[in-house]
């Protein structure tokens, strides 16, 4: 699992000029995939196999954690954010 994460994934959305945080997801995609690539070398069999190893627990990411089905499905609560202060806070929904 990589230990490195970028402070505050965000990027700026080009029609606007205005910061956003369209960045974490497809952050954490690539994350994965290094990881595996670190795991397994530049073998593709190896990395898929690598990516597969997760299904058996989980990976956490900037955007939280993740789990996935034995197809590599991502099978994860979905996470929610809403503006609180001018900031996004991550909201969980009761129960």
């Amino acid at each position: 699992m990589p230990t490195k994460k970028v402070v505050g994934t965000s990027s700026i959305t080009p029609q606007t000029g205005q910061e956003g945080r369209s960045g974490r997801l497809p952050y954490d995609a690539v994350n994965l995939l290094i990881a595996a690539v670190e795991k397994a070398g530049p073998d593709r069999g190896k990395v898929m196999e690598a990516l597969r190893a997760y299904h058996a627990g989980e990976w956490e990411g900037v955007t939280g954690k993740y789990l996935f089905d034995q197809r590599l499905n991502n099978i994860s609560s979905p996470s929610m954010t809403r503006v609180e202060g001018g900031r996004l806070v991550y909201w969980l929904p009761p129960n």
